[in-house]
């Protein structure tokens, strides 16, 4: 993730200005893998009828 931001920061003249669309493309992309990646890492809580989710 923070070479992600990293990246996106370079392109983005250090956070002053706004990513180009073929950049901003590559990081949605790389970020929706990154997001798949931790789900099947730490999925998502069961939540039950009852009580507090599972931790």
């Amino acid at each position: 993730m923070h070479e992600l931001l990293m990246y996106a920061y370079e392109f983005s003249d250090k956070g002053k200005g706004v990513l180009p669309a073929g950049k901003l493309k590559i990081v949605r992309r790389q970020y929706a893998k990154i997001l798949s990646s931790a789900d099947v890492e730490e999925p998502p809580p069961i939540i039950n009828k009852k009580g507090k989710p599972k931790k």
